[in-house]
């Protein structure tokens, strides 16, 4: 079983738990000839020193500081868990154990952050940065700060752990260096494994948002590039995304008011970064549940809440929402109601309660990093949804109620996109993605959910999709392609590896792999290109395990299998708990002759404190190649418990136990799965024939089975497949009716 690498590049997504960008590390040097369109932030001041001195004092201009006594928050001479910090002087130094377990002394070079937290980087040598472990809790004593804490304290992390801070997971240069300095070069060397980081400006600066300024500066009457993106509405919130998103970096150079996913590829909403409904869960930084919000539906932009020089709200409290909720209205959002919302008939609560407040019940927070509250900003009204995984606002509050009470004090739930993400099943989320009035990340999000779906018109909107204006649905269409038969699949993987967009075409060379040599032979130069641009973009984050995961699969792909072994080696050497490399390489075992060679692998893979679904599932087929089919089924519940909404497990599950003879208990499972999203096509159809089968000998199933397989071709009435099956059910049924 091969297991497909990130395609998205999300770096951590599964596996690395990023609680502050990283670990100690001293900043190298700006770059000794900086590029000439940089100017700095101190050469706009003199024409707009208003914005400057607000600037000045924000968390932009003080996202990284050189460690000194002014910059420094913290009260060092203090020891946490197994790290010491010392004053000496004007220096600042952190002793702990290094990547080999021997105590070492590091000496603090920049701050990393303002409020509620500040952290320290320090230099780890080949031009590495990390971010110590320990924190600095810089809000009040009050509100419980002033306090040196770690941000996993009950865990200890061992040298070589991904979590450990010398990781790559907590290295500065390539988790945190592009979000917290200005026109930021990574400066990766493979070979050597080394940093030559640079940058233009060690904040976020002016230049950050509005563009370099030299062409400015020179004639002030030229608008800055960066400008006239944020004067657009569509394209604001393009501007902040670079680092107001999750995202994968797919390439170096981006300046404000250039194609976005020219160089970053947003994450969708989908589990495990945010909740099966969409609403936030790891951290995810604003951008996509904004982009899913009907405030940005209706032209909303950051820049209307937010001061961005201020790095802060233009007004505090309910006030803030009443500048366009109110009985007045805004006249630039005539389509907002226009209503009293500080009534008490709508918010249910005491007028002067936390309940009354529209920040507590539209957007529903979580602690990231142990004290940095962050709020979702998809602006929903409190719905209680049926999967007790997903949460509500109201819990914020009402921790103690149980969910029945909620259902009996909530009004019914309005027409929102997250029911069709969550109990909607294929039907709905296909709706979904063809109505053209819903915002496009939740479309795409919608799409990509179907790339298992069995269903004619997931293929059909996946084509549409191919076609669209929108760069993220055309990417999102690539990762269905296998819904696709060869042919329509070629020709949608052959448009669009000539495709405008960078994302795109990276995506599209990728779902080429899929395709047989023979097929990618005929794709012409638009591949060979497009092919040479996703190596390039797997080079830029050569550092981390999934962008070598990445590289074997390509390896693998053209031929190439000693060195896709060398890089799925190497993939283990970053982080030896990464999964994908870890099946991957026992799967690269089994297609060379090696297949016996892949057990300790995949043991090592199901062993880990994750417990990935995709790693049961690996190794119980890697058990049923061996005879061991009982076995099996002990590693395919495990995913199934892990996974309950995804229907490859759900699948491999009932094939297992009806493979055993425990067809009873594949029955029980298929049926508690029929009104879930793990109940997809191919599910179903699974369903529908161990019932025909069971009917040959047990008519008492001759309803079950006859609604089972009618079901099943009402979801796809023009599969001839499903007919034929619904007639041969019918007619057993007719026969045991008979009899």
């Amino acid at each position: 079983m091969s297991i497909r690498p990130f395609t998205s590049f999300a770096l951590g997504l599964l596996y690395l738990a990023l609680t502050g960008c990283g670990s100690e590390s001293s900043i190298p040097e700006p770059a000794t000839t900086p590029v000439a369109d940089y100017v700095g932030s101190e050469a706009c001041r003199a024409c707009h020193e208003e914005a400057y001195t607000d600037w000045s004092g924000s968390h932009h201009a003080l996202a990284m500081q050189p460690a000194t006594p002014d910059t420094v928050l913290a009260r060092f001479d203090h020891t946490i868990a197994q790290t010491t910090l010392l004053a000496t002087g004007p220096d600042f130094v952190a002793r702990l154990p290094d990547a080999t377990g021997e105590m070492n002394a590091f000496k603090i070079t920049h701050t990393f952050g303002v409020t509620p937290l500040q952290q320290y980087l320090v230099d780890l040598g080949d031009g590495k940065k990390q971010v110590l472990r320990a924190s600095w809790d810089s809000r009040t004593s009050q509100a419980g700060g002033q306090r040196w804490y770690e941000q996993f304290p009950d865990e200890v992390v061992p040298p070589g752990d991904v979590l450990h801070w010398t990781s790559v997971s907590q290295n500065w240069n390539s988790m945190c260096g592009d979000c917290h300095s200005t026109g930021f070069v990574k400066g990766y060397d493979e070979q050597t494994q080394s940093f030559s980081s640079q940058w233009q400006e060690i904040s976020v600066g002016c230049e950050a948002c509005h563009g370099p300024g030299s062409a400015h500066a020179a004639h002030p009457q030229n608008a800055l590039s960066g400008t006239a993106a944020l004067a657009e509405p569509t394209r604001q919130p393009e501007v902040c995304a670079p680092c107001h998103a999750r995202r994968a970096q797919l390439a170096e150079g981006y300046q404000p008011g250039m194609t976005l996913m020219d160089f970053y590829l947003p994450e969708l909403l989908n589990p495990p970064l945010y909740h099966p409904d969409g609403q936030i869960d790891d951290e995810v930084y604003v951008y996509g549940s904004f982009k899913s919000s009907k405030m940005h539906q209706a032209g909303v932009v950051c820049g209307d809440c937010h001061n961005p020089h201020r790095a802060a709200v233009d007004v505090e409290g309910d006030a803030l929402c009443a500048q366009c909720h109110s009985p007045s209205g805004n006249p630039r959002f005539p389509q907002l109601k226009k209503l009293d919302y500080t009534r008490t008939e709508h918010h249910q609560h005491n007028p002067d309660s936390a309940g009354a407040r529209c920040v507590g019940c539209h957007m529903g927070s979580k602690t990231y990093m142990g004290v940095d509250v962050r709020h979702d900003h998809s602006f929903r009204i409190p719905t209680l949804s049926s999967r007790p995984n997903v949460p509500l606002t109201c819990q914020g509050c009402h921790a103690e109620q149980p969910r029945s009470w909620f259902a009996a004090h909530l009004p019914p739930p309005p027409d929102h996109f997250a029911a069709a993400l969550t109990a909607g099943g294929e039907k709905a989320l296909i709706s979904l993605v063809d109505d053209k009035t819903t915002n496009t990340i939740v479309r795409a999000t919608a799409l990509s959910r179907l790339a298992h779906s069995g269903l004619a018109g997931a293929a059909r909107v996946t084509l549409e999709a191919g076609r669209s204006e929108s760069d993220l649905l055309r990417h999102t269409s690539l990762g269905n392609a296998l819904l696709l038969d060869d042919a329509r699949r070629t020709g949608l993987i052959t448009r669009l590896l000539s495709d405008s967009v960078l994302a795109v075409r990276i995506e599209a060379a990728s779902a080429a792999l899929d395709l047989s040599a023979e097929a990618r032979s005929k794709l012409g130069p638009a591949f060979a290109s497009a092919l040479a641009e996703y190596k390039a973009t797997l080079r830029l984050s050569a550092e981390t395990a999934e962008a070598q995961t990445s590289l074997a699969r390509v390896h693998a792909a053209m031929g190439d299998p000693i060195a896709s072994e060398t890089a799925l080696e190497r993939a283990l050497e970053i982080n030896r708990s990464f999964v994908p490399a870890l099946i991957n390489l026992a799967d690269l075992y089994r297609t060379t002759g090696r297949d016996a060679d892949a057990e300790p692998l995949l043991k090592e893979a199901t062993g880990t404190s994750l417990a990935i679904p995709s790693a049961d599932q690996a190794y119980a087929l890697w058990l049923v190649r061996q005879g061991q089919s009982r076995e099996a089924l002990t590693y395919l519940r495990r995913a199934h418990h892990n996974a309950p909404d995804d229907p490859q497990t759900a699948y491999l599950l009932a094939i297992g136990l009806n493979g055993v003879g425990d067809t009873l208990a594949a029955l029980d499972l298929l049926s508690s799965l029929s009104q879930t999203p793990a109940y997809d096509t191919n599910t179903h159809f699974v369903h529908a024939t161990i019932l025909r089968d069971v009917l040959l000998d047990d008519p008492s199933y001759r309803d079950a089975a006859v609604a089972t397989a009618a079901a099943l071709v009402a979801r796809e009435p023009n599969n001839t497949t499903f007919q034929v099956l619904y007639r041969q059910i019918q007619s057993v049924a007719n026969a045991s009716n008979n009899s």
